[in-house]
């Protein structure tokens, strides 16, 4: 059962990283980033919880984006938790699976 923060945070993830565009149209991308997370209060990370002011997890995001006439795009991203910090050290998967619509 996975443990809820006891209060609502705000949290800022900032990543950097290389993307490539490819096919014939330049429709689809591969990207890889790297990446943290800071949080103001507590946040929950696939179970494990970040605290106040802790910059305790890395992030590594390895992402492919199609898109569709320009507009919207089909986003896979796979992502992984490192924790090196705190009681919860260790390593966690994640990622997002999404359609967006791009302005």
């Amino acid at each position: 059962m996975r443990t809820r923060p006891k209060y609502k945070i705000f949290s800022l993830k900032y990543s950097f990283g290389y993307e490539q565009r490819v096919g014939k149209d330049k429709n689809t991308g591969l990207y890889a980033k790297i990446g943290s997370i800071y949080a103001i209060g507590q946040e929950n990370v696939n179970g494990n919880t970040t605290t106040s002011g802790s910059n305790n997890v890395i992030t590594a995001t390895f992402g492919f984006q199609h898109r569709f006439k320009k507009r919207f795009a089909l986003t896979v991203e796979p992502e992984i938790y490192f924790f090196v910090r705190g009681s919860n050290k260790g390593v966690k998967p994640g990622g997002k699976l999404g359609f967006s619509w791009i302005f």
